[in-house]
């Protein structure tokens, strides 16, 4: 068996070859060699199954991008396996929930009941498929739009696929593509749109009637041949700006997509303040609210309190202080003018007491108002 040491996961073709090692090896990269890939493997897995071999564990991690586009599908060892002779069988006992079908979601692997099919692998084939041609977006993946309690400890995505729930194929009151995912009908024709319903339009109730329905490899591999013509004709692929989109569907759907992401931040969080990040698949983390249309509705804006008018209390605190200060100067004169003439030091007196009782009074007036405004007198208006 030859070794294979040069190639690149699919997942970094996936991602538009960002990485250093990806540009390398694809200095001219274009959406044409996500095309390429996918017929490629689309072809790998429709000969494999001609040799009654079923891959099983058909995960990104297993398949390889060779520099000239043809691919290498690893850990054979784990193929699930038929003798045809003995009729032996050796079971394939792993796989990756992410590409696992909904039949297959949350059983023992390793069990006898649990069994990988043709059609097993043509589910993990159509989402492969779906991340090269749109921007690495899983078909499950998901944001909410209506508020919703979950305690279950379960992968959001793994309970989309187990319920039937692609946004990109249907339309659910709950919940919606990811902010920043382009939909389906901006990037790919009708042909291909119809392989993936094929394949991922059910729920839990008919599952077990649509296994047998799902787009098979060589059906992928046709119709995936006439998408690679389509972007070999002059101006089959329309540049714009990092990226490119098919003139036959007329508009770019990562252009889309960027509008209604800033469209959706900005509705959401008119300052940019408290906005939500983006996951590593796109969908948003930031906290939405919806109607029951799935709008997104910006938050409530609180307006300031109305002043209120002051209290008579705070008024009459206000003049009784002025009245404290000219009291007291009043009988401050008074107590020099008796203490130079020296006659009358009993006048003095009272009106040095007249004088303390009426601060002492205002005093109380002040902690009075404040026990009645449940204020901190650290506060005071005044």
């Amino acid at each position: 068996m030859p070794m294979i040491d040069t190639g690149i996961e699919i997942f970094e073709i996936c991602r538009g070859c960002t990485n250093l090692r990806a540009k390398r090896m694809f200095p001219n990269y274009s959406w044409k060699l996500n095309v390429t890939v996918a017929q490629n493997l689309a072809i790998a897995v429709d000969y494999l199954h001609s040799q009654n071999c079923i891959i099983g564990d058909l995960n990104c991690k297993n398949i390889l991008v060779n520099s000239d586009g043809t691919i290498s599908i690893l850990d054979a060892d784990s193929f699930d396996l038929t003798d045809p002779q003995t009729g032996a069988h050796f079971k394939c006992g792993a796989g990756t929930e992410d590409y696992l079908a909904p039949e297959l979601q949350g059983r023992n692997l390793r069990s006898e009941s649990s069994q990988f099919t043709v059609h097993t692998d043509y589910f993990a084939l159509a989402i492969h498929i779906f991340q090269l041609l749109m921007n690495n977006y899983h078909p499950f993946n998901c944001r909410q739009i209506t508020t919703v309690k979950n305690s279950s400890n379960v992968n959001p995505r793994l309970q989309q696929i187990g319920q039937g729930k692609s946004p990109f194929i249907n339309r659910y009151p709950d919940v919606d593509i990811p902010l920043g995912a382009p939909m389906v009908t901006e990037v790919v024709p009708y042909y291909i749109r119809q392989n993936f319903v094929q394949t991922f339009n059910y729920t839990e109730q008919t599952v077990r009637q649509c296994i047998t329905t799902r787009t098979n490899a060589r059906k992928w591999a046709e119709d995936l041949s006439h998408l690679l013509w389509e972007c070999n004709q002059p101006q089959g692929l329309i540049t714009c700006g990092d990226h490119q989109y098919l003139r036959s569907i007329g508009k770019c759907g990562t252009c889309c997509a960027r509008k209604r992401f800033e469209v959706s931040r900005q509705t959401v969080h008119p300052s940019g303040a408290g906005s939500g990040g983006r996951g590593s698949d796109g969908s948003s983390t930031g906290t939405q609210t919806a109607g029951p249309t799935g709008t997104v509705k910006p938050p409530a804006v609180t307006s300031p309190a109305p002043k209120t008018k002051r209290s008579g209390l705070l008024l009459f605190y206000r003049v009784n202080r002025i009245v404290n200060v000219l009291l007291a100067l009043a009988f401050a004169v008074l107590v020099i003018h008796e203490g130079i003439l020296g006659d009358s030091m009993q006048g003095a007196e009272l009106g040095m007491m007249l004088t303390m009782g009426t601060l002492f009074a205002g005093g109380t007036l002040r902690m009075e108002y404040f026990r009645i405004k449940k204020l901190d007198h650290s506060r005071c208006p005044i």
